[in-house]
């Protein structure tokens, strides 16, 4: 079975991560500006919301937004510049078993996230689900080889680390490669592995975009940032950027007459069973009538996280204990939904 270990992030300071990298955060800002803002969303599910570093951008191009980390904390202290819409919901969740209805989104970002998911494909088909038929991701993704796992293997080659022994991650073999020593699992697929994983869940690629080169200190330093932003579109078209950002187009037509998603609190549903969760706006907690899953609600923030038994999950260091903050697991996992396409049945869930 893939690898669905669950990132939690609770005890890592982020803040620390981002700081001097002012200018990685104005391209990636003006990249999700330039992409969602052609797309017009109504709705925007915001995953892997973190300190909310991207979030007033994607507020600004979206009527409403749904922000959501599986970091229950790190949502809850969100702050907002004066004059920025805040989020209509703040929702803790587990990326693999999205709680809410098919169709409930017209668009999705997931930046930095898929490097940490072992089964990136089972993660895109859940964001294909919960967007409507021609609904766009926007995902940024780390391919291999590029200019970045070049130069990683060649510090490491120099200056060696903990995990000396292991094949370059520029040429290893395989099509998805493991590496990093600390409690999170870190995967860099190749380019092709990814567009057959976008493909197989209903998607299709509009255009991809290049960036990262931002992330070099000396590059950053004396480059504007308006140079990164240019070249983003030819860097897109070529092999060799750190970073790509990916426009995909769920399939499918909307249906006649749908000219507006339903309002929020009816999108809702179960990440265990998948069924409609009946909660009225001011319950502080509400419960599946099919299976019993419990979520919380504290204002505008749910816990609706949902982990099978058996799935592990990894701690930053400082955080207490692992599992402790996860609604109740069962063992048997959630029934296979259809995909995009209209098929139903079997997932294909087998190793890459």
């Amino acid at each position: 079975m893939p690898d669905r270990t669950v990132s939690n992030y609770s005890g890592f300071d982020f803040r620390a991560l981002w700081k001097g990298r002012r200018t990685v955060t104005e391209v990636e800002r003006a990249l999700v500006d330039r992409e969602l803002r052609a797309a017009e969303p109504t709705r925007v599910l915001e995953v892997g919301t973190g300190f909310g570093r991207l979030s007033a951008t994607v507020s600004g191009l979206a009527e409403e937004l749904v922000v959501s980390d599986y970091d229950r904390a790190a949502i809850e202290r969100l702050e907002w510049p004066p004059g920025v819409r805040p989020p209509a919901l703040r929702v803790a969740l587990n990326l693999y078993h999205l709680p809410f209805r098919d169709g409930s989104f017209g668009a999705a970002t997931l930046v930095r996230v898929h490097h940490h998911l072992g089964d990136p494909r089972a993660a895109l088909r859940e964001l294909a689900r919960v967007l409507r038929p021609r609904g766009r991701l926007l995902i940024s993704y780390n391919p291999r080889p590029s200019i970045g796992t070049l130069v990683h293997d060649l510090r490491h080659r120099i200056v060696g680390s903990p995990s000396d022994g292991a094949p370059p991650v520029s040429w290893a073999r395989g099509r998805t490669v493991h590496r990093g020593s600390g409690p999170f699992p870190v995967y860099v697929s190749d380019r092709r592995e990814f567009r057959s994983d976008a493909l197989a869940v209903g998607f299709r690629i509009e255009h991809e975009l290049g960036s990262g080169f931002e992330e070099f200190a000396l590059l950053r330093r004396w480059v504007p940032t308006r140079f990164f932003l240019a070249a983003a579109g030819p860097i897109g078209r070529a092999p060799g950027a750190p970073t790509r950002w990916a426009l995909l187009v769920r399939s499918g037509e909307p249906d006649r007459g749908a000219g507006h998603l339903n309002p929020l609190w009816e999108c809702l549903a179960c990440p265990r069973c998948g069924q409609p969760l009946r909660w009225a706006v001011g319950d502080l907690s509400g419960s599946c009538g099919a299976c019993g899953f419990r979520g919380e609600r504290r204002g505008d923030l749910l816990d609706l996280r949902y982990r099978p038994d058996g799935v592990p999950v990894a701690i930053a260091a400082g955080d207490a204990v692992a599992g402790t903050d996860v609604p109740d697991p069962v063992e048997e996992p959630r029934p296979a939904r259809g995909d995009p396409s209209g098929r139903t049945g079997v997932v294909d869930d087998a190793p890459r």
